[in-house]
């Protein structure tokens, strides 16, 4: 008789081999996976921070003048307001709730003058200051 298998002891090289390689793959696969959660939160919050700034441009053409603004939000004269919760990653405009998923946040609103008042956005490793105007004019 003239059979072909594998011996015990190939079965478990074969094994042994393929957990050494699967030791050193654990390592790159959970890099991974860390960074395509990151890219998927971080393509959430470009989505969010997009629709909070429409929103924010929306409700700023029906706005009057700026009350206060602080690093809670911004009040208008006609109690309209813009609001942030959980350290800027919670954005109450109008009625409108957003969440950012991520890293992404909206805080550090001050007002400038009257009709005129600033907040920080973070996204990313950015922060960027932005302007904003009250008013119908306001294209």
């Amino acid at each position: 008789m003239n059979r072909r298998a594998f011996t015990l002891i190939e079965l478990m090289i074969v094994i042994a081999i393929l957990g050494i390689a699967l030791c050193d793959l654990y390592p790159s696969i959970e890099t991974m996976w860390r960074q395509n959660r990151r890219e998927r939160d971080n393509m959430r919050d470009t989505g969010a921070l997009t629709r909070a700034y429409g929103l924010i441009k929306a409700e700023l053409r029906q706005c009057a003048d700026v009350s206060y603004a602080d690093e809670n939000g911004v009040l208008f004269a006609d109690d309209r307001s813009i609001k942030i919760f959980d350290a800027g990653k919670t954005v109450v405009i109008g009625k409108k709730v957003i969440k950012f998923a991520g890293r992404a946040r909206i805080w550090g609103f001050e007002k400038i003058d009257a009709r005129t008042f600033s907040s920080e956005v973070h996204i990313g490793n950015d922060d960027i200051r932005v302007v904003w105007r009250t008013g119908a004019d306001n294209e």
